[in-house]
């Protein structure tokens, strides 16, 4: 997923990633589906023994709608992708579903304000990035789909990407306690 560069002049490469969704969550949902899957079998052999045949019939429809979960699940979660890319003039944000590019932002780095809010009791954490000026007075959302532990290390390793490119961003962290 390279990103063109539109200035006139070969850019520096200072920071450059690809993100992809948190996969952690994986194992979770995998146990419940099959925690589902296996309680509409359950309740079909002991309907069945009960003498009702009817009910074999009836988990049938309860677990292909398990397995449809599971696909939709699946193909919705590979297929966002970020790529974060910083040179000596601008932040890229390119995002990507189905590897098709749906968004493409540009922030410059004289412009730049980060902002990193983190809410302990509810274990959600937000990386913002803001033009300061009134002509790139947007506010973006970056690295959505990393947990709050990797965001944070993410966090770090970025803000030492914008150093490096020479940026003196405004930055501002605020941490809700417990």
């Amino acid at each position: 997923m390279p990103i063109e560069s539109s200035d006139d002049h070969e850019s520096k490469s200072f920071f450059n990633t690809v993100l992809a969704p948190q996969k952690a969550s994986r194992g979770r949902f995998l146990a419940v589906l099959a925690l589902m899957f296996l309680l509409a079998a359950l309740s079909a052999t002991q309907m069945t023994r009960l003498g009702g045949a009817g009910s074999l019939f009836a988990a049938i429809p309860g677990s292909a709608l398990c397995i449809l979960a599971f696909r939709l699940w699946r193909g919705r979660r590979s297929s966002f992708s970020e790529h974060i890319f910083i040179d000596d003039r601008a932040i890229r944000i390119s995002r990507y579903a189905a590897d098709r590019l749906v968004e493409q932002r540009r922030l410059k780095l004289v412009d730049l304000a980060v902002e990193f809010n983190e809410d302990a009791r509810s274990n959600r954490s937000v990386i913002l990035l803001r033009g300061r000026t009134r002509a790139a007075s947007r506010s973006i959302e970056i690295a959505q789909g990393l947990g709050p532990k990797e965001r944070r290390l993410f966090f770090q390793r970025f803000l030492e990407g914008l150093r490096k490119a020479g940026a003196t961003p405004q930055i501002r962290v605020t941490r809700a306690a417990r």
